[in-house]
């Protein structure tokens, strides 16, 4: 079933402020596997629960902190409150809200808003993409050049032989930043490891829309459907420019 993006954008942008006020009376915690949460990752979940589920009848959600249900028949919400939480306790702007859709083995909406930044993009499956309202432009392809900045966090580095990637690498602390900075081209491609689907659901589809390729390193399209049964991604990973015609197509499964 097709969803109203406007709507869809408004639902991002509220979520983006809810967490901007929970700031305010921040209060942190660790989870059990070490990573930090807060008031603000909890409340935020919680509304887009609520919110979500009016706009698209017969969905579930899988959110980072209250986990998932089985898929609805319009399928399911995959969700990440505040991406960058580390950022966002410590007063960084680089961190933000994912939202995207996943239904009948396609991702076929994608939201992110970095609340501090004001930038909201928006992406439909065969709809373009946005940053502000405004078309977002399709990728030259191509292989970075020597010059042009990759999103790779230092963990990574070792795993995919750094020393041989063009460009130079950066890492923001918030997949959410490095992927909608490389939709952008702000970040020319990202490398990846380790993240669940709802942390890079919305960023693919904006990817994919604006010409980008996601695929493991060695350039096997990702396996999107084990991602949504819930695996993670198990190996390193990238989103780059097309090199050529077949490059292209790789994302299209």
């Amino acid at each position: 079933m097709p969803i109203d993006l406007n709507v869809l954008a408004e639902i991002g942008t509220r979520a983006g402020r809810l967490a901007q006020e929970e700031r305010k009376r921040l209060a942190t915690e660790l989870k059990s596997d070490g990573s930090l949460v807060t008031n603000a990752d909890r409340k935020v979940e919680e509304y887009l629960r609520t919110e979500l589920a009016p706009l698209a009848s017969e969905t579930s959600v899988w959110g980072e902190e209250f986990g998932r249900d089985d898929e609805g028949s319009n399928g399911i919400w995959l969700l990440d409150p505040i991406d960058g939480t580390s950022n966002f306790a410590m007063g960084l702007p680089t961190w933000g809200v994912s939202i995207a859709r996943w239904q009948d083995g396609q991702l076929r909406e994608g939201c992110i808003f970095l609340p501090d930044l004001e930038e909201l993009y928006v992406a439909a499956k065969g709809a373009g993409a946005t940053l502000n309202g405004e078309p977002i432009p399709a990728v030259v392809s191509g292989r970075p050049k020597a010059f042009e900045l990759i999103s790779c966090c230092p963990h990574i580095a070792p795993l995919i032989g750094s020393e041989k990637v063009p460009g130079r690498l950066r890492c923001f602390g918030a997949s959410v930043v490095d992927g909608s900075w490389t939709v952008t081209q702000r970040l020319r491609g990202l490398y990846g490891m380790g993240e669940r689907l709802y942390d890079v659901a919305a960023t693919l589809v904006l990817a994919t829309e604006v010409g980008l390729v996601a695929s493991y390193t060695d350039g096997t399209p990702l396996n999107l459907p084990s991602l949504v049964a819930g695996t993670p991604i198990h190996r390193p990973w990238q989103i780059m420019p097309p090199v050529d015609k077949a490059a292209s197509s790789a994302l299209q499964a």
